[in-house]
């Protein structure tokens, strides 16, 4: 499956159809204990 990043309030289910695995952008930056983290998906 592809990932895509979200940052917003959106249907996820229309992204589980097209074949997209949702990320949180949110929560992953927030919950990294390193902030200054590049995280590659």
């Amino acid at each position: 499956m592809k990932t895509v990043g979200i940052t917003t309030t959106i249907p996820i289910e229309c992204l589980i159809a097209a074949g997209y695995t949702p990320v949180d952008l949110n929560n992953l930056f927030i919950s990294h204990p390193d902030p200054g983290h590049n995280e590659r998906f």
